[in-house]
């Protein structure tokens, strides 16, 4: 069974974070007055386009419009990519702000779908986020303050004086995701030319922006995988259509086959990286002997805290917990159970019977998979994850390596952690497991590394405990 949906829902990740990053940092150089705010709105007029590259092949385009109008300014932003496949997917974000200071944030509207996807749109206006799924419409409270000084801070700030290599300036971004202004801490780099840039810590690793010498973005850099740069038309930025990305290899071979690995309580094996003497920094490895080694043992646990829970239980768009129709389905899933090792192990084997497994490039929503009662591990996971915050079980989705009997290597793959009694216990949908096995190397959510280096590791078999 291939599990390489995974990698995909990790880039699309990726690649939401430039486009978000990428979003700010437009400005030109600009004469200091009284109404900075407008001049730098006025500069920033006008289109620009961006070619999306991972490593060195183009993946997509990026496209940001500023607009005037004797009533708003108006900004823009457009994806648009493929992972692989002739399926494309589109993310546009338009924000909407009061032409008379102090600028407020009159809407905002935000659309993600694919293909196989109607997909997702959220709306903000008049205190309100109305998210329109196949579910149907739901309002979420917004009372958030944003206007267009917030949405330019880190150019405003660096426009202010000449800025040093170190200096830090703390910023607010809408997150259409979680429904929030999440804040961001950007600080003062080297660029590649030697021009200024900036730098950020995002999920999977550094952003870096690199800006000309009117503070324009020219290119944005997510740990050296993905890459974003302008270019002179829109014809450029279109070039990647005819050269769309090949997967890149996602599995990770062992001497020998694990007997009976469903039931390995501990595993231990040594790790080699054929193109270098060095570990990837991801891997979690220990040394014994000299050798690198993975020591995985099911009697480790992960421990809750407070501020896991609460985003274990987090609605998001990603996870629609609200939605009438999922709720029905866990609390149907676990009718007449209480102890909530039994409600766990109830959703998980529900989730793994509603779905039949189907490797998918392009991500869906949550509703998209009950649709169609079909997806990868990923949108197993991510359905379990639902499901379980559902009924106030916190869930969460983890990302790592697992065995892979029919392949007899170790594959991409996605399952949930669920909090039961103080910690965080594996649960497997995709494979029905309740119980994980000692084949689950859960990895850091920060691994963007992963999708590059799994190609050149390989793992040698020294212990198995049954």
């Amino acid at each position: 069974m291939n599990q390489t949906g995974i990698t995909r829902r990790q880039m699309l990740g990726g690649l939401f974070i430039v486009a978000a990053a990428i979003a700010v940092g437009v400005l030109l150089t600009f004469d200091f007055s009284p109404h900075r705010t407008e001049v730098v709105a006025e500069k920033m007029l006008g289109e620009r386009w961006f070619v999306v590259r991972l490593r060195h092949a183009p993946i997509g385009q990026f496209t940001t419009t500023a607009e005037k109008t004797k009533e708003h300014y108006v900004f823009s932003t457009h994806l648009e990519f493929s992972l692989g496949t002739k399926e494309q997917t589109f993310i546009a974000d338009t924000l909407v702000f009061d032409i008379d200071p102090p600028h407020p944030l009159l809407r905002a509207n935000h659309q993600r779908r694919s293909a196989a996807s109607s997909g997702t749109t959220v709306t903000i206006a008049d205190g309100t986020a109305t998210i329109e799924t196949d579910d149907g419409l739901r309002e979420v409270a917004f009372n958030e303050t944003y206007d267009l000084s917030d949405y330019l801070e880190l150019e405003l700030w660096l426009a202010e004086q000449p800025r040093a290599v170190g200096e830090r300036n703390a910023t607010r971004a809408l997150d259409f995701e979680n429904l929030t202004l999440t804040p961001t801490s950007w600080e003062v780099v080297e660029g590649k030319s030697g021009g200024i840039a900036v730098a950020r810590q995002s999920m999977i690793d550094q952003t870096t922006l690199d800006l000309d010498e009117n503070f324009a973005p020219t290119r944005l850099d997510i740990a050296g995988l993905f890459v974003m740069e302008r270019v002179d038309d829109a014809e450029s930025a279109r070039g990647w259509q005819v050269n769309p990305f090949q997967s890149l290899r996602t599995h990770v071979p062992i001497d020998q086959p694990l007997e009976n690995h469903t039931a390995l309580r501990r595993l231990v094996m040594g790790v080699e990286d054929i193109n270098t003497s060095t570990i990837p920094a991801w891997l979690p490895v220990t040394t014994h002997n000299n050798e690198a080694t993975i020591v995985s043992d099911v009697a480790v646990k992960t421990m809750t805290d407070a501020a896991s829970l609460e985003q274990g239980l987090a609605e998001t768009l990603r996870y629609p917990t609200s939605s009438p129709r999922l709720k029905r389905m866990a609390e149907r899933a676990v009718l007449g159970l209480d102890d909530r090792i039994e409600q766990a192990s109830a959703l998980t084997l529900f989730v793994n019977s509603f779905l039949d497994y189907e490797e998918r490039r392009n991500a869906g929503t949550v509703h998209d998979t009950v649709r169609r009662r079909s997806g990868d591990c990923s949108e197993y996971a991510e359905l379990l994850t639902t499901l379980s915050r559902a009924i106030g079980l916190p869930a969460r989705t983890v990302i790592g390596l697992a065995y892979n009997a029919d392949r007899q290597d170790f594959s991409l793959h996605a399952w949930n952690e669920l909090a039961i009694e103080g910690e965080w216990r594996g649960f497997d949908p995709t494979w029905g497991q309740t119980a994980l096995d000692a084949t689950h190397l859960k990895l850091p959510n920060n691994g963007a590394r992963v999708f590059t280096d799994l190609s050149s590791l390989r793992f040698r078999l020294l212990e198995a405990v049954h």
